[in-house]
């Protein structure tokens, strides 16, 4: 079992690991299965670190694909495993992600509502002192600093920055995301009007430009730079640096490289007063958008037939999570699902807790009288009593053995739990279900034993369901078709 366990583990990461290499290749829908398979892996075995990650990613995905409601949807759920289960870098990433989300739509204010909260876990657990997370912590710290320098307040971009400036250093074959911060670095010195700094560093950020064209914040860099280049009224080097884009947008064929590379060039042709020049990109600008909108139609077909596979999976996953759940012959659930819930059933605020044991009297002879058929029909019937009044108590009802059941209920007093029992019994009588040959009459009886009380350091789930096995015994030895409540 622990083999089959591992086994399924490896084939859900390797999942995540093909959908990554998926999106780099540019094949968002692929990716996008291939890591809802790993988050469906993940669940049948209860990973819930590899559930958190895949969540992560296939919102992610689904943000790219332009699925942004989605991709919130499943960040929560990661947000939810990962606090529950104690995966603070997840829980991070998550805030970080919504916080993108907003940002990607200008929502600056919002973003940094959860680029905040992200910060929090990253202060409270010290992500930022982990050598394994630095680099997660780091692009985080981005994406504030991006939104903080998009409301222009350079006073939290500057302290961003700071913080930043170690984290780079721990990663000195990184070049590129070191041009990333002198990039934002020089435009803040400049507003500060630390001019002579900036002026220091402008050709190593042109040669840079040159240099690091292949990364995946490209056009955010250069739209620093370029901003930058403007401020100083360097309007050379701002040619320079559109040309450079220029040809790595034609050999890259990215039509939003494109776009962005005829926005600058129109900045630039206004500013110089080159109003030919302008309006020649103006009518360029017409034919990309052209283009743009059969490709955004083609994208939301695509998206759309995204959405609807991952409702169609989740449909799958529900149901196999039901089945795997359920005792199929009664249809109440089965004591693997009661190892789920375990942890549900011992939290600190809980007041009471009540664990029944309900075992059929006699029911050898009922299936030797009757045949195996008949006693299937019983089972099934007798399940169906017990879960009609428990869940009307919102108490939960499991198939604990061959023709055993065991009942959660709780915050119930000694009272109810009596009331319960009560009305199983006469449920069950009133079904009459014949058993002749049973030592307990000519109908088919329950013996009910249940331990109610408070949990404690010293009383646990295994406690109560010990001791109401205790109880159950001197049920049936007092003559079975009974019920005894003890606190």
């Amino acid at each position: 079992m622990k083999q089959d366990t591992e086994q399924l583990r490896q084939l859900a990461y390797d999942y995540l690991k093909d959908g990554r290499l998926e999106y780099e290749r540019g094949n968002t829908d692929d990716s996008i299965t291939l890591t809802e398979k790993a988050k469906n892996t993940f669940e049948t075995i209860g990973d819930k670190e590899g559930c958190a990650s895949s969540l992560n990613m296939l919102a992610v995905l689904l943000g790219a694909t332009g699925n942004g409601s989605m991709a919130i949807d499943q960040l929560f759920q990661c947000i939810e495993i990962a606090q529950k289960y104690g995966y603070p870098i997840y829980e991070m990433m998550g805030y970080v992600n919504i916080g993108c989300e907003y940002q990607v739509i200008g929502a600056h204010e919002k973003a940094l509502v959860y680029f905040n909260l992200a910060e929090e876990v990253i202060r409270k657990y010290h992500l930022d002192q982990d050598p394994n997370q630095k680099e997660r912590v780091l692009g985080a710290y981005i994406n504030m600093q991006d939104s903080y320098m998009s409301l222009k307040q350079y006073d939290m971009v500057e302290k961003f920055l700071i913080l930043e400036r170690p984290l780079i250093e721990y990663m000195p074959d990184e070049e590129w995301i070191r041009f990333d911060y002198d990039v934002m670095e020089s435009r803040v010195n400049w507003v500060l009007g630390k001019k002579d700094l900036v002026y220091e560093k402008l050709d190593y950020l042109i040669k840079c430009a040159t240099e690091y064209t292949a990364i995946g914040n490209y056009v955010q860099n250069f739209t620093e730079l370029c901003q930058l280049l403007i401020d100083m009224q360097e309007y050379d080097k701002w040619k320079q640096v559109i040309e450079i884009m220029e040809r790595y947008s034609t050999k890259a064929n990215v039509l939003d490289l494109k776009l962005f590379v005829n926005e600058m060039w129109r900045k630039w042709y206004q500013t110089m007063d080159d109003m030919p020049s302008y309006t020649k990109k103006c009518m360029e600008l017409t034919d990309l958008y052209n283009e743009k909108i059969e490709k955004d139609r083609y994208d939301k077909e695509a998206a759309y037939d995204v959405r609807v596979a991952l409702e169609n999976n989740e449909r799958e996953r529900k149901q196999a999570k039901k089945k795997s759940d359920t005792d199929q012959l009664t249809g109440v659930f089965n004591r693997y699902k009661l190892g789920e819930d375990l942890a549900g059933f011992c939290k600190k605020d809980l007041q009471r807790l009540c664990v029944g044991i309900l075992d059929i009297d006699c029911f050898k002879e009922k299936n030797d009288t009757y045949g195996h058929l008949s006693g299937d029909d019983c089972l099934k019937d007798i399940a169906s009593i017990i879960q009609d009044v428990v869940s009307k108590h919102s108490g939960k009802v499991y198939r604990y053995g061959g023709d055993e059941f065991l009942v959660v209920i709780l915050n119930h007093e000694n009272e109810a739990i009596k009331e319960i029992a009560d009305q199983i019994r006469q449920k069950l009588m009133e079904k009459a279900i014949p058993n002749e040959n049973s030592r307990a009459g000519v109908h088919v009886t329950l013996s009910q034993g249940y331990k109610n009380g408070k949990l404690s350091e010293n009383k646990d789930f295994r406690t109560f369901f010990d001791e109401a096995d205790k109880i159950l015994y001197r049920v049936k030895r007092g003559g079975r078709d009974n019920y005894i409540v003890e606190e």
